[in-house]
């Protein structure tokens, strides 16, 4: 195999295992006592295996091995709540990513509307309002005040405003949402 097709190749296989943890998590395929080998935990865990040693033929900016690990992050506090595992928490997965590529990829935007919405939920009010600050000055870098992007940040603040019972002007905060105005109202 010519040596300039290995980080296709493999980047392909990657996102196959990535693929795999997806399905099996869709299907809510989470790991118990006495479960078979087609679960989520079982296929990021093999993905896991497979890549350590790898990565040096996937290249320098290939984003496979976060979006594996954030799939799994989310099936798991979707089916099964908090994640303990220290090397697969959202804000490292964040960092990680920010390590290899600019953080205004569709990747990126999910992990940071996940991860201010873990931070809101675990009541971590200062990352929460750090990492808000950070990823606002990412769309204001590289997307128009009508970006989709600040209308799903808008509604992560305005689940968190709802959480917090801050319900004045809450009409009207709803309606800007829906109306894909910028709104310049903090929540």
């Amino acid at each position: 195999m010519p040596e300039e097709e290995l980080p296709t190749r493999y980047g392909d296989y990657a996102k196959l295992l990535a693929l795999r943890v997806w399905a099996y998590g869709v299907k809510g395929r989470i790991s118990i006592i006495g479960g078979d080998a087609e679960t989520a935990d079982v296929a990021h865990q093999a993905m896991d295996s497979w890549l350590r040693g790898k990565t040096r033929y996937l290249g320098e900016t290939n984003t496979v091995e976060e979006y594996g690990h954030f799939i799994f992050v989310k099936t798991w506090t979707e089916n099964r709540g908090n994640l303990n595992q220290s090397d697969l928490q959202l804000g490292r997965l964040l960092n990680d990513l920010k390590k290899k590529t600019n953080p205004n990829n569709a990747l990126a935007h999910e992990l940071y509307l996940a991860y201010l919405e873990e931070l809101f939920r675990e009541e971590n009010r200062a990352r929460y309002l750090n990492t808000k600050l950070e990823y606002q000055k990412v769309l204001d870098k590289y997307f128009p005040k009508t970006s989709l992007h600040r209308i799903n940040m808008q509604a992560v603040e305005f689940n968190a405003r709802i959480s917090r019972e801050k319900t004045k002007d809450l009409e009207n905060v709803a309606h800007n949402i829906l109306t894909a105005k910028s709104s310049t109202q903090e929540l």
